[in-house]
């Protein structure tokens, strides 16, 4: 597939760099042409897709088995290593992807890995694996806004704790310099210049 990709336009080519260790899509600018639609067409992936990465280039494993959701249809294009879950309609696809990507079940799949140039899995390795979830579609689909939801309020705390802490830096490198002054011990009263 590597002969059809360009830069510029066409199928998002999700391969090895695209995952990050939390099973995020990370955009390398790699697409191939929709005008070759025909010669990739069985490696377009659908909305509620995912897309599983089967090896890594790391020892430890850290991208190994991890998924990405698939958020629009004829969008994304997988290469070689990586394999489509489709999950039945009965299953959410999101509580799929947080319970694969979860730190136990990827401990799981890096046990299983093979060594070689990259460690990896292969698909019959996958096909066998047992997962356990909650039989009811609403309650998988609660469970995976809530984690969701969780992991978005985290993210926001992360961003206003960097923020504080770049605030910090810079009223420490305004005092510690003189230019800016405490003119109350109590902290109560600042004066710049």
């Amino acid at each position: 597939q590597e002969q059809y990709f360009n830069s510029n336009e066409g199928y998002k080519v999700i391969s090895i760099g695209n995952y990050s260790e939390a099973g995020t899509y990370v955009e390398t600018g790699n697409f191939i042409s929709k005008s070759y639609h025909k010669q990739v067409e069985r490696y377009i992936l659908n909305s509620g897709d995912l897309a599983m990465i089967l090896n890594d280039k790391t020892a430890i494993g850290t991208i190994i088995g991890r998924v990405l959701l698939v958020d629009k249809d004829d969008t994304y294009v997988m290469n070689q290593r990586t394999m489509r879950l489709t999950p039945k309609q009965e299953v959410s696809s999101k509580y799929i992807q947080l319970l694969i990507n979860s730190d136990f079940v990827h401990s799981r799949i890096v046990g299983m890995a093979k060594p070689g140039t990259q460690i990896y899995v292969n698909t019959d390795d996958i096909l066998n694996f047992t997962l356990y979830l909650p039989i009811v579609k609403d309650e998988q689909d609660a469970i995976a806004s809530f984690l969701l939801d969780f992991e978005k309020e985290v993210a926001t705390l992360n961003q206003r704790l960097n923020k504080t802490r770049q605030i910090k830096q810079g009223m420490m490198q305004e005092l510690l310099t003189g230019k800016t002054r405490l003119v109350n011990r109590n902290l109560k009263e600042v004066v710049h210049g």
